[in-house]
């Protein structure tokens, strides 16, 4: 959870607190926002269910990937040589053509890109298969792209 969303319910707290009735003068309605917000937090940070996990927003940086571009990694998988990753592009930001060693996936979760000539929008999901060179991939708009790729090749590695 956001310290927005954070934000958010606390002042929705102090609201309901202040419409009770509480008295203001014996501190319990003090206590009592403090009580419901902590219960808040404390569900927000529930530990995930057995045999899952959860990666936050909030935990993963936004790092330089390359002119234009930044990306959060999400999940490594060490077993398959894989990973999971979040870019975001600014328009006109190019992934260089390159080649596969594994298939690789890329959902558009916003904005608009080219794969050669090919445009992908918001919902699509691309496949690259194994052995198979990459065209280059061009932000129409800012967008935003969910990659699975091998470890180390990615959609791009820089230079």
């Amino acid at each position: 959870m956001s310290d927005h969303e954070l934000e958010q319910i606390n002042q929705l707290i102090t609201e309901a607190i202040a419409a009770s009735n509480v008295s203001a003068g014996d501190g319990s309605g003090e206590a009592r926002r403090s009580r419901m917000l902590a219960n808040v937090k404390r569900r927000s940070r529930a530990p995930a269910p057995e045999g899952t996990y959860t990666v936050r927003a909030d935990d993963m940086p936004w790092e330089v990937f390359d002119t234009g571009i930044e990306r959060k990694r999400v999940v490594t998988d060490h077993g398959d040589g894989t990973h999971s990753c979040i870019y975001r592009l600014q328009p006109g930001a190019k992934f260089r053509s390159h080649p596969h060693k594994h298939q690789e996936t890329c959902w558009v979760i916003s904005g608009e890109v080219l794969v050669g000539e090919h445009p992908l929008q918001a919902g699509d999901m691309h496949v690259a298969e194994v052995n198979f060179d990459h065209p280059e991939v061009v932000a129409r708009s800012e967008a935003l792209l969910l990659i699975r790729s091998q470890i180390g090749r990615g959609p791009l590695s820089p230079p």
